[in-house]
């Protein structure tokens, strides 16, 4: 399906990613979650560009590559995954595409007010496909800066934030792997009936 290539060329879901654990911390606790900023919110910056942002940082580099686990179960309800095929069927402009699977992505019918297992699933899978792709060095220079500067996270999302540059870079690379990773999300959805 063309979801992912869709969304992923279109820089979708830059605010949506998933909790992180690389267990490179001492006391178990590991990850970081990068949360959506809420509906109606936009994407921080202008859209990243391929491989945009600063080049690994070198011999010193303390950030060493990181990837993210694959989703292995589905979290998202059938009625998601219909709402996205429709969005794509409807066709329009790539923003138009993006942001009505978005919506749709955001009205999934696990959705709580405190979490979105679909979101997160989606992105999980994304970011594991990414980062199993080439983008393992960008992931880990987001995953280290996180951990430096918002182990919750919560900085990530900020078009300003200390990790601004960091985030582009991967999403710059991301973009890159949309071929490869239309079906990662596929996971996510319950199988066909």
């Amino acid at each position: 399906m063309k979801r992912i290539g869709i969304l992923m060329a279109c820089g979708a879901l830059t605010v949506a990613l998933s909790a992180c654990d690389d267990n490179r911390d001492d006391d178990g606790d590991g990850g970081i979650t990068l949360m959506d900023s809420g509906p109606g919110e936009e994407a921080p910056g202008p859209p990243p560009t391929p491989d945009a942002g600063p080049p690994d940082s070198g011999p010193e580099d303390t950030c060493p590559p990181a990837t993210q686990p694959a989703p292995t179960a589905a979290a998202c309800a059938a009625e998601t995954q219909t709402c996205i095929d429709d969005c794509i069927a409807a066709g329009g402009t790539p923003d138009a595409v993006n942001a009505c699977a978005e919506a749709c992505l955001d009205n999934d019918p696990n959705a709580t007010a405190e979490s979105n297992p679909c979101i997160l699933c989606f992105s999980q899978a994304q970011i594991a496909c990414a980062t199993t792709n080439g983008c393992d060095e960008e992931w880990g220079e987001v995953v280290c800066c996180a951990q430096a500067n918002c182990p919750d996270g919560s900085c990530l999302n900020s078009p300003t934030g200390p990790c601004v540059t960091q985030v582009q870079a991967f999403f710059g690379c991301a973009n890159g792997t949309a071929a490869a990773c239309q079906t990662s999300t596929d996971v996510c959805f319950p199988p066909p009936a």
